[in-house]
């Protein structure tokens, strides 16, 4: 039972609720712009940039850390946690365990835009 929607939209950290605040974390952010891809082939992290937002995802089997474009990104979603209590600037780099993802933006707010519909 413990797989069910019913047990999981009541449990914090559940599957369902992090998935849920995957999408609201990415339907806040202006996803237009060119992709630009910040990892290469053989990184244990995979990891675009678009416009003012980050995605990266370390499917390799060992934390790794992936170095992040100039200036302030704040966490919008962390796998490992879900939204993140805080909104504290990450500069420089992040480290990601493995397996690990997360979501990025150049701004302490998250905006809303008119792609919110998409999903």
């Amino acid at each position: 039972d413990a797989e069910t929607v019913a047990v999981q939209r009541d449990t914090p950290g559940s599957p369902l609720l992090r998935f849920r605040a995957l999408l609201a974390a990415r339907r806040s952010l202006d996803l237009r712009g060119p992709l630009e891809w910040l990892s290469a082939r053989a990184d244990p992290i995979i990891a675009f940039a678009r416009t003012g937002m980050i995605c990266a995802v370390n499917v390799g089997d060992d934390s790794a850390t992936l170095e992040l474009p100039d200036g302030e990104w704040f966490v919008r979603f962390r796998s490992s946690e879900g939204v993140p209590a805080s909104a504290a600037p990450v500069a420089g780099s992040i480290t990601l365990a493995a397996p690990e993802a997360v979501l990025l933006s150049a701004s302490a707010e998250a905006e809303e835009t008119e792609h919110r519909g998409r999903g």
